[in-house]
């Protein structure tokens, strides 16, 4: 009896090989699987710094067109000084030098 008990322990000891899913076994016998995993993200990266640059460069030159327009505004503005003619004396004789002969 001593003997059957050693057994069903020694049995009971050793592990029995556990069962993976098929995409668990894939993934660790199979390189590419990981880089399926990994590369969806390469695309989506550079999709997002994409749109980030061009995001960006748009609001760079509205901002640029916006400074531009004001610019232009202010500068399409005529200074212009108004003189008001004041009366003077209608009996003012201007004196000029020399001679006049005729």
């Amino acid at each position: 009896m001593n003997a059957e008990m050693k057994n069903v322990k020694a049995t009971e000891n050793q592990e029995t090989p556990k069962q993976e899913s098929p995409q668990a076994a894939e993934g660790a016998h199979n390189p590419e699987a990981g880089l399926r995993r990994v590369s969806w993200w390469v695309p989506v990266t550079a999709a997002i710094v994409a749109g980030l640059v061009i995001f960006l460069g748009i609001r760079s030159r509205l901002n640029a067109e916006a400074a531009v327009t004001h610019a232009t505004r202010e500068a399409a503005i005529p200074n212009v000084s108004v003189v008001h003619p004041a009366a003077d004396a209608p009996a003012q004789e201007i004196a000029l030098p020399g001679n006049t002969v005729a």
